[in-house]
């Protein structure tokens, strides 16, 4: 009974091993990204997460809406002659199931903008939130968005909180769970 007993422990050390590894590769990833955006000028300076009932429940449903979201951030970007970056991780939560965090650059003087593409696409009404020291931190409802605080929040710990979900969520997603995307500065 005791060799079973160490076979189990053997493989789940093994299998969580994998997700450690799963989840350092991607942090890697994820600040390379968000230290290339800032070499070309464009750093991430916003936190959005999408989730029920804004999202879809079918997970591909959801997933397919999300990206037509950011094909219209890219065609707004680039309609105004500027840079887009972004990066998102889906996960799937216990109490609120499927759900999407981003990080993008938006210029903070267009902030405007910005919310009246989240409202109209998303069919939503942001509420204000407030700044506080746990800028990562969304209740995972409908669409939260708040800017991110640099100076507070470094680049390593957005990377560190978005890689998480991979051993955060014991149900993983079955489709794409990470993207991400530079859309150079072009005046047209």
């Amino acid at each position: 009974m005791s060799n079973s007993r160490s076979e189990t422990n053997l493989i789940t050390t093994k299998k969580w091993s994998r997700i450690k590894a799963k989840e350092n590769r991607l942090k890697a990833t994820i600040s390379s990204h968000l230290n290339k955006s800032l070499k070309q000028d464009l750093p991430h300076n916003q936190f959005i997460t999408f989730a029920k009932p804004a999202l879809p429940i079918l997970e591909a449903s959801a997933l397919l809406r999300f990206q037509q979201f950011c094909r219209k951030l890219r065609d707004q970007a680039r309609a105004l002659g500027r840079g887009l970056s972004y990066l998102w991780m889906s996960g799937i939560g216990a109490r609120q199931g499927y759900h999407i965090h981003m990080t993008l650059y938006w210029p903070s003087h267009d902030k405007a903008r910005l919310e009246y593409h989240i409202n109209r696409f998303w069919e939503v009404s942001l509420r204000p939130v407030l700044l506080d020291a746990t800028a990562l931190r969304s209740n995972c409802s409908s669409v939260f968005w708040k800017p991110l605080i640099i100076d507070e929040q470094s680049y390593e710990n957005i990377a560190l909180y978005l890689s998480a979900h991979v051993s955060k969520h014991v149900k993983q997603p079955q489709g794409r769970s990470f993207g991400r995307s530079i859309q150079n500065n072009k005046m047209i």
